[in-house]
């Protein structure tokens, strides 16, 4: 911007400046350039002024500078031009000035304008630099909407700088100063320490400023003393504020003068504990504690204005708690509710107008008239009530209400009105629910526990008394349930038990019960029957159904049931003892087998006793070196020498002789012992087999069968390892044999631990082959190597054709597979005969000779 004094000669310049530069700066210049005649003639534009007006240069060459004015200022603005060519005077020569342009679009906009007189080529020019300022316009004017609004808020704002020094403060609107009784000058450059007294309030004024340095906001009521010495409550919230760089540079700390807040807090807890004195003093005369319960409460109601905070408060308690309140003016029928009654009823207060018929027909009959009739006895002898009862909201659900109403007496003693509380006890009432359920019914199966059975049987044994009929109770227990959990988890164990519960549910009467008895006992209670052959004939039900496989995820299984029944009053007169009877004649039948029922006999009971004598001295055997290893020798049908010999535990009691493994193998087996006993048995014939060997008796393959629960153990192929390293025992003479229903209980997990034990290149066995479930499809996926055809298809040949093909259909199945067959409970020639004949590789049982223990073994392989 140059001054008239020295006016630029345009022309004289380009002597000595290049063109091309002079032009190519007001190319790149960012301010417009707009060179015009004496006559207001636009003569040239620079690139920035068409970027700013929104013309292009050909539309303003030749047009007249007031093109860029906004029309109201366009004379005026010829007037100027004018009066400065006739008279050397003007008000824009050379001075810079901001005004207003307008765009092609007609827009306003505010601009700096300097204009230079320029001489050139004896031509007389103006020159004006333009510049559009919009923004810094905008800005100002924001900053300025800014201030006003900071200064006319209510809550105290100040802005501090902060730096290693402190937190300065740099801005202070009006009310902060106000709010701290400090001028706004005066608190330019003052701490930030002025907004808290000493004290426990000054450390949490340097907590907050910590706080607000690590990036953090905290809001705060601290106590504040203001220059005069007067103390007040202030609520501070500080807050870090970032610069471009992501630093903290300032920090604003925002006020508001609690002091009425705090006071009134003070003036309520005075009140509250000024109330529980009185309270707890007025304990002698009871009619004067309520006379002046009634003046608190009309004094209350005069000072309710004053209270609305702890009204608040209240509402914010009820709604938590589900608890409303309600008021029935009598005089005048109306009906007050508080807004958590309304989200009680699912009622929308905006909608509704309380009305006590509407609220009496959302409760349901029996309920409704309960109701009324409390409210009755309270208005007429003034008794208060309290009450359950069913509400059904207008979206259909039902909810459970406890309410309690009392009346409220004028200084007369007459009735005022009727007000009470309503809260919703749906859940409570739910949750007891499920407790008493919990407490009757078995959580897995639905069915009644134990508690509730019991309850049962005595109504019904009361009941078969007076009409002179029978009870029959049913004892089950689910055969190898152990098995399942063992094997597959305790989700399909706790499945199993659901499909078992609606199997027995299925064959009983709708009178009669099912119940769960724990684990994995069930008892059937049929009531009102006239003879034994009705309970025989649901066991058999029973029994039929349980046959039938389950699914369990994606396995089937087979498991059966053994039930012994008691009969009422046959059998005994007590509840307890015919449970105990019908407990007794289920061992009896699992004993037998299991998949079958037996009746009780007085007989079982000295059995029982036998049977739990026998249990407990079963835990001590082992212990006491009981035990004792027989062998069972092995014959090759093609060389007629002994190949092997069959490892099988014999328990010597020391009064009963020999315990028959029928006895005490299923005991252990449910006790766990097995597992010990197990390894004791593997470990001891390894040992013993291994010892003829170095004795110069010929090597023997020795068969050892596993229990189903020493097979699910994890460290099984751990434990062969160690045995065959102790005893020395080559691993290829050792087979362990499993039972053909153990495979498919979880075929993956059998497919695993079979490998390992392969691998150790121990052989593997299917003892008992046919008897059970499997397929072909699994024996193509084991690594086993033998198959051992059962006794009972082996006592049939020579008179049975079926089991005769039978045993000829496995020895051609082991065969294909390339697997050895042994043949088991071989007693007659005949039997053996047709097996050489029909190529079964070895044979086993009395024919061949009896098991016998370690040391008659010896003699006889002599």
């Amino acid at each position: 911007m140059t001054d008239q004094s020295q006016p630029l000669d345009l022309m004289s310049r380009y002597d000595t400046l290049n063109e091309g530069v002079l032009r190519a700066v007001l190319e790149e210049m960012v301010d417009g350039v707009v060179l015009i005649n004496r006559l207001g003639i636009i003569r040239e534009v620079n690139p920035a002024v068409t970027r700013i007006f929104g013309y292009e240069r050909k539309e303003m060459l030749g047009a007249n500078v007031s093109l860029l004015v906004p029309s109201p200022d366009r004379e005026r603005h010829d007037q100027y031009l004018r009066n400065y060519l006739q008279t050397g005077e003007g008000r824009i020569i050379g001075v810079g000035r901001t005004v207003h342009g307008q765009r092609k679009d007609g827009s306003l906009f505010p601009m700096e304008l300097a204009v230079s007189e320029v001489k050139a080529g004896g031509e007389h020019l103006f020159a004006g630099i333009v510049r559009d300022i919009s923004e810094r316009h905008q800005f100002h004017q924001t900053l300025a909407l800014f201030r006003r609004a900071m200064d006319s808020a209510y809550n105290g704002i100040a802005i501090a700088d902060v730096d290693a020094e402190g937190e300065r403060i740099s801005y202070a609107n009006a009310a902060f100063a106000q709010i701290t009784g400090i001028p706004a000058v005066d608190l330019l450059g003052r701490s930030l320490t002025l907004l808290a007294c000493e004290g426990e309030d000054g450390q949490t004024c340097t907590a907050m400023v910590s706080q607000m340095r690590t990036g953090g906001s905290m809001r705060r009521t601290l106590r504040c003393q203001r220059p005069d010495g007067s103390l007040f409550w202030n609520d501070v919230t500080l807050s870090p504020i970032f610069n471009e760089r992501g630093e903290i540079s300032q920090c604003i700390a925002v006020l508001a003068d609690a002091t009425a807040l705090k006071e009134s807090e003070q003036a309520l807890r005075r009140s509250r504990d000024a109330l529980e004195r009185q309270v707890e003093a007025r304990t002698e005369n009871l009619t004067e504690v309520v006379r002046q319960l009634r003046r608190e409460i009309e004094e209350r109601t005069r000072v309710e204005s004053a209270l609305r905070l702890s009204e608040q408060r209240l509402a914010n308690a009820q709604r938590i708690a589900r608890l409303g309140h309600w008021e029935w003016e009598i005089a005048t029928g109306r009906l007050y509710w508080s807004a958590e009654v309304y989200n009680l009823l699912g009622l929308g207060p905006e909608f509704t107008t309380p009305d006590y018929e509407r609220f009496l027909e959302m409760i349901p009959g029996d309920d409704r008239q309960r109701l009324q009739e409390a409210i009755a006895r309270c208005l007429e002898h003034g008794l208060p009530y309290e009450i359950d009862h069913r509400i059904t909201c207008p979206d259909g659900s039902e909810r459970i209400l406890h309410e309690d109403g009392e009346l409220v007496y004028d200084d007369e003693g007459k009735p005022l009105l009727l007000r009470g509380t309503a809260q919703d006890i749906t859940e409570r009432h739910d949750y007891q629910n499920r407790l008493r359920h919990l407490a009757n019914f078995d959580p897995v199966t639905g069915l009644p526990n134990r508690t509730l059975f019991k309850d049962r049987l005595q109504h019904a044994l009361a009941n078969a008394t007076r009409n002179q009929r029978l009870v029959a109770l049913l004892f089950l227990d689910m055969d190898q349930f152990k098995n399942v959990n063992d094997s597959l988890g305790h989700m399909m164990g706790d499945e199993l038990l659901r499909q078992t519960a609606e199997r027995l549910l299925g064959c009983v009467r709708e009178g009669d019960t099912v119940a769960r008895f724990g684990g994995d006992e069930f008892i059937i209670l049929l009531e009102n029957i006239e003879h034994s052959e009705q309970a025989s004939l649901s066991a058999e039900r029973v029994v039929q159904a349980m046959r039938r496989p389950f699914r369990l995820g994606e396995h089937e299984h087979f498991c059966n049931v053994s039930i012994g029944i008691s009969l009422y009053p046959e059998d005994d007169e007590h509840p307890e003892d015919l449970v105990r009877h019908a407990d007794s004649a289920m061992y009896l039948a699992k004993a037998q087998g299991g998949a079958g029922y037996r009746f009780y006999t007085p007989d079982m009971n000295t059995r029982a006793m036998e049977r739990l004598l026998l249990q407990n001295q079963l835990h001590q055997a082992l212990e006491l070196g009981q035990f004792q290893v027989h062998y069972q020798p092995q014959m090759d049908l093609r060389s007629g020498r002994i190949c092997g010999v069959e490892a099988l535990v014999r328990w010597q009691h020391p009064e009963r002789g020999l315990v028959p493994p029928a006895e005490f193998i299923p005991m252990a087996e449910d006790t766990g012992l097995i597992e010990p006993l197990g390894e004791w048995v593997l470990r001891t014939a390894a040992r013993e087999v291994r010892g003829w060997q170095d004795r110069g008796l010929p090597a023997l393959n020795l068969s050892v069968n596993l229990s189903p629960r020493q097979f699910r153990h994890p460290d099984l192929p751990g434990m062969v390892e160690r045995v065959l390293a102790e005893s020395g025992l080559e691993a290829e003479r050792l087979e362990l044999e499993i039972t053909e229903r153990l495979i498919i209980v979880d075929l993956e997990h059998t497919v695993d631990t079979l490998s390992r034990i392969a691998r150790l290149g121990v052989r593997v066995s299917i003892d008992d082959f046919g008897t059970g479930h499997s397929s072909l499809a699994y024996l193509k996926r084991l690594p086993v190597h033998a198959l051992k055809i059962d006794r009972e298809f082996v006592d049939g040949i020579g008179q049975d054709s079926d089991d005769a093909a039978i045993a000829e259909a496995v020895i051609a199945l082991g065969r294909t597979l390339r697997l050895q067959v042994i043949a088991e409970g071989v007693e007659t020639r005949e039997q053996a005969s047709f097996l050489r004949e029909h190529g079964c590789d070895a044979v086993q049982g009395f024919f061949i000779a009896r098991p016998m223990p370690a040391g008659e073994l010896t003699g006889w392989l002599s």
